[in-house]
Formats: structure tokens, C-alpha cells, sequence
């Protein structure tokens, strides 16, 4: 799906979407259950590396059989181009 829509940088996150895990294994950042059952139904799927992003369980929030899942992603700043320059006095 990302190369065929020429993505790139992209994340997705989704509630129980049982086709992700067989379609993008690769890509899944998740490897903790975030389900009550034990399995894993809150995927975030991204094609950053896997040192730029980073996957944590909170806890149940009130009612809900989901953890929460935190997701912290590295964003790096494109640095300009660097030029020489002459300085006329």
C-alpha cells in the first residue's frame, strides 16, 4: 500500500484490523498485547525506522478491554544544504 501510493514517512494506527498483521509484519511497531485476550489489536504500522519510533502499553482506560498504547516518534529536522559565501568588505 505505502509503495504503491509512493508514501513515504507514514504512520497508521488502527482498532482490530485483522488484515494488518499479515499484510505489513515488517512494518508492525507493536509487539506487546494490547487486547485483554492477549492478543494484539491495536497495530501502528510505519515505514520510519525502528529507531525513530517507539511502542509503550499504559494501562486499561475505564471500561475499555484495549490498553492504551503511547507511541513516541523521532522527527529529524532536514538541515539546509550547506554553501560557501565571500564576505566583501
Amino acid at each position: 500500500m505505502l509503495m504503491a501510493n509512493q508514501c513515504e514517512g507514514v504512520i497508521i494506527v488502527g482498532d482490530n484490523p485483522h488484515t494488518v498483521h499479515a499484510s505489513f509484519n515488517t512494518l508492525l511497531v507493536v509487539t506487546f498485547p494490547t487486547h485483554v485476550s492477549g492478543s494484539s489489536l491495536d497495530p501502528v504500522v510505519t515505514d520510519l525506522l525502528p529507531s525513530d519510533v517507539q511502542c509503550s502499553p499504559l494501562d486499561f482506560i475505564g471500561t475499555s478491554d484495549h490498553v492504551a498504547v503511547i507511541t513516541k516518534v523521532h522527527f529529524r529536522r532536514q538541515r539546509e544544504e550547506s554553501f560557501s559565501r565571500t564576505l566583501w568588505k
